[in-house]
């Protein structure tokens, strides 16, 4: 049997941000897809008036930020529960890292997906629709901070829970217990 040259925490690793890529774009296409639009009316001299009552570009911005921090939210959750071997502040600062990426990867995606600027060669009165940039700035920090406080809650959770387990005498108690030493 041939022995590979990679330690499993690198392939272990290569997947995540394999699989962290792949949902982060698969979303943002759907994201781009979706986004909301903003309607101008060509005027003479090859501009257009904007139709000043639309916030679509703040709209873009809100569900770009929900929709990168649940999915950061599932993706740590899911890597808790299913890699308990991995299970550490590596592999929630690793995943912290990885939704920053991800969150890019949606932003790019959902931008080269949405309407771009018409021509500014339209009919005088014709009305367009495009869908508004914007710098994601802030909004790349949703993602990490829902993947530590969620993949941290778990860590806590099951610390916790050993600890009581410890406590009592119970099933989950892994270190021998001598005479007179205190159980807490």
């Amino acid at each position: 049997m041939a022995r590979s040259i990679f330690p499993r925490t690198v392939g272990f690793g290569a997947g995540l941000l394999a699989l962290v890529l792949v949902v982060y774009s698969v979303f943002g296409i759907l994201w781009g897809l979706w986004r909301p639009t903003m309607t101008a009316t060509a005027v003479e001299g090859g501009g257009f008036a904007i139709d000043s009552t639309s916030n679509a570009q703040f709209q873009g911005f809100g569900t770009f930020v929900v929709a990168t921090a649940l999915l950061a939210g599932v993706i740590s959750f899911g890597v808790f529960k299913y890699a308990k071997a991995r299970r550490g502040l590596g592999t929630m600062m690793y995943l912290a890292i990885l939704t920053v990426i991800g969150s890019l990867a949606f932003w790019l995606v959902g931008g080269f997906v949405a309407q771009t600027m018409p021509d500014v060669s339209s009919e005088v009165g014709s009305q367009v629709e495009w869908t508004p940039t914007f710098a994601p700035g802030l909004g790349l920090s949703a993602a990490p901070f829902l993947s530590l406080l969620v993949y941290w809650s778990g860590l806590y959770l099951v610390i916790g829970d050993s600890r009581d387990d410890d406590a009592a005498g119970g099933l989950g108690s892994s270190q021998p217990v001598e005479v007179g030493q205190p159980l807490y």
